[in-house]
């Protein structure tokens, strides 16, 4: 991000139609990381770790990005430098998001919810589902609902 884009107003009639463009791109990117990542590595099944099916990544990624939305529009709306605000806000919310499935990681047996299987590399593949949802929410909003 330049500092020149970071100054720059934000068209607010773009939010809502960019916003469902970046849910879109956002689900869709993590369904298909899921699919790579469940043909390349060991991934337990969905029937013993719930989170790790498309069903679960698709509906929670649909969830967190309509609310980073929702976030970008009131930020837009109240703020006078919203690209840098919400670079701001969103990478304090995805970094405090991934610290439950670190923790989950490093000790499964610490996980907040009863799986069959608490497995390591489940957790840390969740995690790879936040990273790209972040990245692929905030690039879209910050850039393609700058005012021209």
């Amino acid at each position: 991000m330049s500092l020149t884009q970071a100054t720059k107003q934000v068209d607010k009639s773009k939010i809502w139609k960019v916003g469902l463009l970046a849910i879109g791109v956002s689900i869709v990117a993590n369904l298909i990381a899921f699919f790579i990542l469940s043909a390349i590595l060991d991934l337990p099944s969905p029937a013993d770790f719930p989170p790790l099916s498309a069903g679960a990544i698709g509906f929670m990624t649909a969830v967190f990005t309509f609310i980073g939305v929702v976030v970008f529009a009131l930020i837009a709306r109240f703020t006078r430098k919203p690209i840098r605000n919400f670079w701001i806000v969103a990478t304090v919310a995805f970094v405090l998001s991934i610290l439950p499935n670190i923790s989950a990681a490093l000790n499964p047996e610490s996980a907040p919810f009863p799986f069959p299987v608490s497995s390591s590399l489940g957790f840390g593949v969740l995690i790879v589902f936040h990273v790209i949802a972040y990245l692929v929410l905030t690039l879209i909003m910050t850039t393609k609902t700058l005012a021209d």
